[in-house]
């Protein structure tokens, strides 16, 4: 009985302990374990509105844990053409050259043109390491609206990180925005249609076409 009443008195004095220091408590404990489990999941704590907050710090941690190649590092995106940014195009030229002439066979005489001079380029930055590491040329078609995205690319050691996704979404923002483009459209590599689809770019009807050396292509477009 001595027992019972213990126990009784010892629930009556957490009934007075208030929700935020119990979820304080809660925190630390779990977070004693954090190593040993994935976080996927969240205890009840004290009320409704307590439990959302603990859930939505735990998950929080966990993510910072298992990290991200975009939280780990970014890209920083400039828009510039050749006569602004001397130095950093040559960048733009540096990662050209080794996707498409040197990894893809592009001749030379068809990869770098004219168009260059005039052009808007588009440089991804490595906002941890400072290397340039993506690069894009945007060109506004003569007498018309229409925005043309090419020479998109990113070096073999930077894919897999949405480096490439990123370029396209900021020329897109580039051609609706500065450049005051109503369309624009790009002929894509066949084996990245998907890519380009997934941000909503449509087949333009019409046929395969070999262009840049012999690569398979398609036109697409995106209108604003």
């Amino acid at each position: 009985q001595r027992c019972e009443r213990k126990a009784h008195g010892g629930m009556r004095h957490l009934q007075h302990i208030s929700p935020s220091l119990l979820f304080i408590v809660f925190i630390f404990l779990h977070l004693s374990v954090i190593s040993a489990s994935s976080l996927s999941s969240t205890a009840f704590i004290v009320n409704k509105g307590t439990e959302v907050v603990a859930k939505t710090t735990i998950m929080a941690i966990a993510s910072t844990e298992t990290g991200g190649k975009e939280r780990k590092g970014g890209v920083l995106l400039e828009a510039f053409t050749a006569s602004q940014q001397a130095e950093k195009i040559k960048s733009c030229f540096a990662i050209r050259k080794s996707v498409f002439i040197e990894e893809q066979s592009v001749p030379v005489e068809i990869e770098m043109d004219s168009l260059d001079d005039t052009a808007t380029h588009i440089l991804a930055t490595d906002k941890q390491t400072g290397s340039p590491c993506g690069a894009a040329r945007l060109v506004v078609l003569d007498g018309t609206d229409i925005g043309k995205i090419g020479r998109v690319c990113v070096l073999s050691t930077k894919r897999g990180q949405g480096i490439g996704r990123k370029i396209v979404l900021f020329a897109v923002e580039q051609l609706k925005g500065p450049l005051g483009c109503s369309k624009a459209k790009l002929g894509a590599q066949v084996h990245a249609l998907s890519f380009y689809e997934s941000m909503g770019f449509k087949l333009i009807p019409g046929e395969e076409y070999m262009a840049a050396g012999g690569v398979p292509h398609r036109d697409m477009e995106i209108i604003f």
